[in-house]
């Protein structure tokens, strides 16, 4: 089971949706800016992730994640 997998599990029919234009990258480092939800509440959570890609793949991943914007 992936990370992903776990997450998906605890919050069944949420789905992450990375910003639009928030994907940044300058040789080989990556930022992207997301938020996760349900159809109802899209943006329960939000983020961003700083990635290493060498040679095609990423080699390291960093998930900063924001606070829930009152959801629980």
């Amino acid at each position: 089971m992936t990370l992903i997998d776990e997450v998906q599990g605890k919050f069944p029919g949420f789905v992450f949706t990375i910003i639009p234009g928030s994907l940044d990258e300058h040789h080989g480092h990556v930022r992207i800016s997301w938020y996760y939800g349900s159809a109802d509440k899209p943006q329960t959570f939000t983020g961003q992730e700083f990635m290493i890609v060498e040679k095609g793949s990423i080699h390291s991943i960093t998930v900063f994640f924001d606070a829930p914007n009152k959801v629980f």
